[in-house]
């Protein structure tokens, strides 16, 4: 794995290349600014696999560095994990929002450490695999993902603004902890009918629809701060901080207006327009227990009556078991 690890602190830089080397991962280049970072990006031949940042630099932020890298159509699936003493809320809410993947906090514990670069490997690994089906696919969305990938599986748009991967929306609120979920709430949103549009639509279509619906979702809300991540069977989960005078049904109402806009384009590829309805809000309880992330499964649970075992929900079952 190579990796690019980004502090203005000299002293931390020698301490996390040893810590790395100590588990393995001898290929690491360091950079003491944004500025140097991204020079050591563009001049390698190569792209890093995983880059470590420091939130709190002069001149260029590892937050505004973040962003910077995501620009650079290499880098959008990039594992991004800032790694900092930062621990303020707001600190860990701009770098997901600027595309972090992971959040960890100094000083660095080595068994932690360990455990998160774990998990980046068996990202990458997915990565690489679908970047293989990419690369003899030719049913691509124009978001540059391809088949394989099952009507239940999330996916994730890494050019759409405030469109996390699952995992990274999971690892947010990991790093938040119960402690700090105050005011959070969590809400689903559901293409009703993204099984027929599964079906009769080509992948790369699909896909498209998830970001159009994408597009759709933080237009209705109006709101800066939400997060959210496609979680597959037309399920998208979505952050809010407060309730923002939340409405489900007029919500609801004003995406489906916004699609309506796209009508020519879904018309013009004999495509049904997507359905479009927003759940009830879920919060945890003041006193609660348990991981943070079970925040979600309150969301999808408020959506209600989705069916899950329509006709065509069996034959997407049936394909996926065919496939396997």
């Amino acid at each position: 794995m190579q990796i690019l690890v980004v502090d203005d602190e000299p002293l931390f830089l020698r301490l996390i290349t040893t810590q790395l080397e100590g588990l393995g991962y001898n290929d690491v280049t360091t950079a003491q600014s944004g500025r140097e970072a991204l020079d050591r990006i563009q001049a390698r031949a190569e792209r890093f696999d995983l880059i470590l940042l420091d939130i709190r630099m002069p001149e260029m932020d590892g937050v505004m560095l973040c962003r910077n890298i995501r620009s650079l159509p290499a880098y959008r699936e990039t594992p991004i994990v800032m790694v900092t003493a930062m621990s303020d809320k707001s600190y860990i809410d701009d770098a997901f929002a600027a595309g972090a993947l992971d959040y960890i906090t100094k000083p660095l514990d080595r068994i932690e450490l360990k455990a998160r670069l774990g998990t980046v490997a068996r990202l990458l690994a997915q990565q690489r695999a679908a970047a293989a089906a990419v690369a003899v696919n030719t049913s691509l969305s124009s978001y540059a993902v391809a088949p394989p990938f099952a009507f239940d599986d999330a996916i994730a748009l890494p050019n759409i603004d405030r469109l996390l991967s699952e995992t990274a929306l999971e690892n947010y609120l990991l790093t938040l902890g119960l402690g700090r979920m105050h005011g959070l709430r969590a809400f689903a949103v559901v293409v009703e009918n993204a099984d027929q549009l599964y079906l009769t639509g080509t992948p790369g279509e699909f896909v498209d629809m998830i970001g159009d619906v994408a597009t759709v979702i933080q237009d209705s809300l109006k709101a800066e701060d939400v997060l959210m991540a496609y979680s597959g069977e037309g399920v998208f989960v979505c952050l809010l901080r407060g309730e923002h005078g939340y409405d489900s049904e007029l919500l609801s109402a004003t995406a489906n207006f916004g699609m309506s806009e796209f009508g020519p384009i879904y018309c013009d590829a004999g495509l049904a327009l997507p359905s479009i309805r927003f759940g009830g809000l879920a919060r945890l309880p003041s006193l609660s227990f348990g991981r943070p992330t079970r925040l979600l499964q309150m969301a999808r649970m408020q959506i209600g009556s989705h069916e899950t075992n329509t006709p065509l929900k069996r034959r997407l079952h049936r394909r996926r078991i065919a496939s396997l």
